[in-house]
């Protein structure tokens, strides 16, 4: 099976498709959704949704305990911008104004030798 729809494709062969239907059908009453809130902020002209660095970790954190992972501390681009504006999360800030620090710049590498 190589396409599920026009938008969708996959490498699962059609019995790997109806294993994981018939293994994992139980488990659809056991789903949990939750919701990443942030912090509007406008760059370059488009609004944005900033979430906070404690934010990030705690779904982090209760992604790795269902897949039976060490806690592990974030620290990628999102944390460190995070880092670099902390009073944009302040509650009495009412400010939209996010620095990205030169990051919204796109840089493109040739990595593929």
């Amino acid at each position: 099976m190589t396409k599920l729809g026009q938008k969708i494709s996959t490498d699962f062969t059609a019995d790997q498709v109806k294993q994981l239907i018939r293994n994992y059908h139980q488990s659809s009453g056991e789903i949990v959704s939750s919701q990443l809130l942030g912090k509007t902020a406008w760059l370059n002209g488009s609004a944005y949704q900033i979430i906070s660095t404690e934010d990030l970790q705690a779904a982090s954190n209760r992604l790795r305990e269902n897949l039976a992972l060490p806690e592990q501390t974030l620290t990628n681009t999102e944390t460190r911008l995070n880092d670099m504006n902390p009073v944009f999360f302040d509650d009495e800030s009412p400010t939209t104004y996010f620095n990205v620090r030169g990051y919204n710049v796109t840089r493109y590498t040739n990595n593929t030798d």
